[in-house]
């Protein structure tokens, strides 16, 4: 298990880990899996540098996920796939995508099997350029500086009428059930099924008074519905 290290207080020297970074890269370049034994071996040969001082370097890019045992990559190399960077690219375009989407957006105009996207997904995972959340029967795959309670959200808003309630309950601090969909414009029994999950996955809360009134969840409140977009156009990586 790889030594745990204050982030903050230590960060070896940049072009030392450099050097090392185009060791791991060149062994990537032979084909050969990356492990603590190799790299070290590798750097005390070629840097000669003290023990202890490749151990610090080896710990804080294997801590920083910038390089992952057993694997042939480094974090600079993932992207270098055309899958991968596609792939990566779905969900920073689109604020997060489930399986099915981005099979669908990746692979449809190809046969392939649901391993190979897998595969690609977890070396994104690895290295840290990706995380998944679970909702319901979904696995939800979001960009890594994203919070989950955002990645929530914005799944959930990608549906028509549940972006209408949502839109509803900024401007209105609460509303009663049975009004929600008179406002919207929507079939009764749609809204009602959607107030139902949105209450489940608490974005949404509901008073249990004469009133029967459903509001936004707190955290919800302050998010500017302004800047929620979706298939918005981003800076992607080399695409």
């Amino acid at each position: 298990m790889a030594i745990e290290i204050d982030k903050d207080r230590f960060k070896p020297d940049e072009y030392k880990i450099r050097k090392v970074l185009e060791i791991a890269k060149d062994l990537n370049n032979k084909n050969q899996v990356l492990n603590l034994e190799l790299i070290y071996k590798t750097i005390k040969k070629r840097l000669k540098l003290p023990r202890k001082e490749i151990l610090r370097i080896i710990e804080y890019l294997f801590n920083n996920n910038l390089l992952v045992e057993g694997r042939k990559n480094t974090k600079e190399t993932v992207l270098l796939n055309l899958y991968r960077r596609k792939i990566y690219n779905i969900i920073i375009k689109h604020n997060g995508a489930h399986f099915s989407f981005i099979r669908k957006k990746i692979f449809k105009n190809y046969t392939t099997n649901s391993g190979q996207l897998l595969w690609h997904l977890n070396m994104l995972l690895s290295y840290d350029f990706i995380k998944k959340i679970k909702i319901g029967n979904f696995t939800i795959f979001l960009p890594i500086n994203m919070s989950n309670d955002i990645g929530t959200l914005y799944f959930f808003l990608k549906d028509k009428i549940n972006k209408k309630i949502f839109e509803l309950l900024k401007l209105q601090d609460k509303v009663k059930k049975t009004e929600v969909y008179k406002e919207i414009n929507e079939n009764r029994e749609k809204v009602y099924y959607r107030l139902k999950v949105l209450i489940e996955n608490e974005i949404i809360s509901y008073s249990n008074n004469e009133n029967n009134e459903v509001f936004l969840v707190s955290r919800f409140k302050n998010i500017d519905n302004n800047k929620i977009e979706f298939g918005e156009k981003k800076r992607l990586i080399y695409e």
